[in-house]
């Protein structure tokens, strides 16, 4: 008898044509002092240093962190493959596994050989309020956009690949749709949006910073809190036709995409539009596991019992492939309960009848 497994023990930009309900995909980080593109593309000082400048690693058109000796952590949907190198501060690293996260936009990837310094996580809850430091290499800010003439943000430029920071603070912490988390099972995000009271380099993002970090300090350290995922977006000026990419101190006066549908957007008070970095916190024993173990499951422990009144022991003839996510059972003419231990939640997917016996599928649940 096989049924779902429970564990017994107990981590800013997307790809242009990513698309969700009611973000945008990143490129580039959009200023909202100035368009000077040699504004913030050089390394942070004073009480920005070591905020992740010299951690961010080029990863094809995109970012990526390396976060501990052998592995590095990006966005999901930037793709990339083992052909493709990882390149931090001039040296090139061969990337040989990736290990996505089964609904976060997260992917670890174990790299041959080591790197000489990397980030550490975040490992607090309390992100909310909190200023940060993000990175993105992508578009320029573009040209002004203006409802009824007054200056509501600006359009998305061109790519030029360059790295950039800027800073600004979390807003609020979020579904993928922007909505308030109200059970563990969602994906967690960090939102920032565009203020106009805040500092000279107040950043938003746009399509091409997706993968980049976002660094919050801890205890007098500067640690990896996000991974760049989602801006808002798209934008029109009336319900019809395929709108417009931007980045708005004030989204009041267009209508906004969610789904197939266009909001109007109104109000007394100033409605800006943020970015959206996929939240480490919610998702570090994943991440440890990976490290530790070299999968996310740990390890996979079969046990089996004759009958239901008799304790589970360990299988002495169960063959676990933890890189295949298979489980072997040699061809047997007892009937077996059978029972899966991990440090994960773990389900089987299929079961198939082989030459050599019988092979469960399991994935992550």
């Amino acid at each position: 008898m096989v049924g779902r497994l429970t564990k017994t023990l107990a981590l800013v930009l997307l790809s242009a044509s990513a698309l969700l309900l009611f973000t945008r995909s990143l490129n580039a980080v959009i200023f909202l002092s100035t368009g000077d593109p040699e504004y913030n593309t050089t390394a942070p000082t004073g009480a920005l240093t070591n905020s992740g400048w010299d951690l961010q690693g080029e990863w094809g058109i995109f970012l990526g962190t390396p976060i501990a000796s052998n592995y590095f952590i990006t966005a999901r949907h930037v793709a990339g493959t083992d052909t493709n190198a990882f390149v931090l501060n001039g040296k090139s690293y061969r990337p040989l596994t990736a290990f996505h996260h089964r609904h976060a936009d997260l992917t670890l990837w174990k790299i041959d050989g080591s790197f000489t310094n990397f980030a550490q996580l975040y490992d607090g809850t309390n992100e909310l309020h909190q200023p940060l430091v993000v990175f993105g290499r992508g578009l320029r800010r573009g040209e002004e956009l203006r409802v009824d003439g007054e200056l509501r943000g600006w359009h998305w430029s061109f790519l030029d690949g360059r790295l950039r920071w800027g800073e600004n603070q979390v807003h609020a912490i979020t579904t993928r749709r922007g909505e308030p988390i109200t059970n563990s099972t969602q994906v967690q995000l960090l939102r920032a949006i565009f203020r106009t009271n805040a500092g000279p380099s107040e950043a938003h993002l746009a399509v091409g910073d997706s993968g980049g970090g976002v660094f919050i300090q801890q205890n007098g350290t500067w640690k990896l809190a996000g991974i760049n995922f989602s801006v808002d977006g798209k934008y029109n000026t009336n319900s019809a036709g395929l709108g417009f990419d931007a980045a708005l101190f004030d989204e009041r006066g267009l209508y906004k995409s969610r789904g197939t549908n266009w909001i109007f957007q109104s109000g007394a008070e100033i409605q800006p539009g943020g970015f959206y970095a996929t939240r480490i916190s919610a998702y570090r024993d994943w991440i440890d596991r990976v490290i530790q173990f070299g999968n996310p499951f740990g390890e996979v422990i079969v046990e089996t019992t004759p009958s239901l009144d008799q304790p589970f022991t360990p299988s002495q003839n169960a063959e676990v492939n933890l890189e295949t996510q298979t489980i072997l059972f040699p061809t047997s003419y007892t009937h077996e309960f059978i029972r899966l231990r991990s440090l994960a939640p773990i389900a089987i997917n299929s079961i198939t009848n082989t030459a050599s016996g019988i092979a469960f599928q399991f994935e992550e649940n």
